[in-house]
């Protein structure tokens, strides 16, 4: 089943041009977070460099200028080869953190694309 992705952010203070909010993956068969591509949690918590690393990658939401607007991505997921998921977005800005609050939450919205046959 292909599913849509779409990321939408704005960065608390300006952020460098360039910067990224990272969209991975993490899979899993069970009901047990026990990912073969990174232990990860199924609450939210905090990655290491090492755990991101074997994530699957989806894509980023880049900052096009050094400003706080609303930058967006979005995409085509293929394929989900697992039962389970986790979500995980990675800050990489060096020091800005995401506005979390009012007009500019960050979003994450996942859309199955089921087949049809007309």
């Amino acid at each position: 089943m292909r599913w849509r992705w779409y990321l939408e952010t704005a960065w608390a203070a300006n952020p460098v041009a360039c910067e990224t909010l990272d969209f991975y993956l993490a899979l899993w068969d069970s009901d047990t977070p026990g990912s073969p591509w990174a232990q990860v949690a199924s609450t939210d918590s905090a990655l290491t460099a090492t755990q991101r690393a074997n994530l699957w990658y989806i894509g980023s939401a880049t900052a096009e200028t050094a400003g706080t607007g609303i930058m967006s991505a979005g995409g085509i997921i293929e394929n989900i080869g697992a039962r389970y998921i986790s979500p995980v977005l990675h800050n990489a800005s060096a020091a800005k953190a995401l506005a979390a609050v009012g007009t500019t939450p960050t979003i994450l919205r996942l859309t199955p694309l089921l087949d049809e046959i007309q």
